[in-house]
């Protein structure tokens, strides 16, 4: 099955969190030098007016709780991305790998070629007409994370990193290497969904005590994809159907499952530790990174996308390192003479 990832007709460009955080501090921090407050200042200035002229837009995503995990410069944050998005959101990652799914498993289950995936679909709400609404008024609504809420998310972040770097430790030692990985990750999903199924259904037989976050792991995992195989007369039926799907070539073309098997593949089988901000890096890019003609992110993360996966090549995009940051509107405006 061919994928159609239509791609919205002003310049969407995307801002990775180091980024975002990197302007911040540049204009706001006391101790940042006065000519890279200037160079910020200058570039969110040239980003909000090509904005207000709807020929490029740096949506908001679901980034606040990396921000809030900094504890620094949060409502400034915030306000920056205010200034350069107009207000306008992304859905969220989840949100939008899920819309992909719906769309991918209708087209499979129809028997369809190709399938179109509409840039429209990642927003809220129509960003054009926002856009077009010249209203002085922009308002946002944020939701403030409680400290014992950030402390969890952080342990949870911390937690796959671990089991990440595990991962990476035990493929390097046997020798595992990238294609193979591959392959693993793909087929991983559909074991997910088994496992998690089989472990709910042993624990109702045994009349075990099902926890509140086991049921809501379990509607994440299978709830949501078998009531959506149901809704679209799948076959066969029910969780042999699905797990049939999972484990077809039509679901390896879902980009939000395709791209983010290859970055966890290739930072499992590579020699860099990973880190704790790695996966949130993953979970974003490969929602949005499709339907954007510009990315910016760390020199690392840059280095994978455009090297070994190619994936710039693979899904049309331009991916910018933040060390190139200050440039971004130079390399943007080159491209639209």
């Amino acid at each position: 099955m061919k994928t159609n990832i239509q791609k919205p007709p002003f310049k969407l460009v995307w801002l990775d969190t180091h980024a975002i955080i990197a302007m911040a501090r540049a204009l706001n921090d006391k101790s940042a030098k006065a000519e890279d407050k200037k160079k910020y200042e200058e570039l969110v200035t040239r980003i909000s007016k090509l904005t207000d002229d709807c020929k490029i837009l740096c949506p908001e995503a679901d980034q606040d709780i990396e921000y809030e995990q900094g504890r620094r410069l949060i409502e400034e944050i915030r306000h920056l991305q205010t200034r350069m998005s107009k207000g306008i959101r992304v859905l969220t990652y989840n949100a939008i790998g899920d819309s992909q799914l719906s769309l991918i498993m209708k087209a499979h289950i129809d028997k369809e070629n190709s399938v179109d995936l509409p840039w429209e679909g990642i927003f809220y709400r129509d960003p054009i007409k926002d856009l077009q609404d010249k209203s002085p008024f922009i308002v946002t609504v944020h939701h403030s994370t409680s400290e014992q809420e950030l402390i969890e998310i952080d342990g949870s972040h911390k937690e796959i990193a671990r089991i990440w770097e595990n991962l990476r430790i035990e493929r390097i030692k046997n020798k595992i290497n990238f294609s193979v990985a591959l392959n693993m990750e793909y087929t991983g999903y559909g074991s997910a969904v088994a496992s998690d199924f089989s472990s709910l259904l042993e624990k109702q037989i045994k009349k075990m005590p099902v926890s509140f976050e086991d049921m809501i792991k379990s509607m994440d995992i299978v709830g949501r994809p078998i009531t959506l195989w149901k809704h679209y007369n799948g076959t066969p039926e029910g969780l042999n159907g699905l797990l049939k799907f999972y484990n077809s070539e039509d679901f390896k073309v879902i980009p939000s499952v395709d791209i983010s098997c290859k970055l966890v593949s290739d930072l499992t089988t590579g020699q860099e530790k990973i880190r704790s901000s790695d996966i949130m890096d993953v979970h974003q890019i490969s929602a949005i990174m499709p339907y954007c003609h510009y990315i910016v992110t760390d020199g690392a993360m840059r280095n994978r996308i455009v090297g070994k996966l190619k994936l710039d090549k693979e899904y049309n995009v331009q991916v910018i390192k933040l060390s190139e940051l200050d440039n971004l509107l130079d390399i943007i405006e080159a491209d639209m003479v």
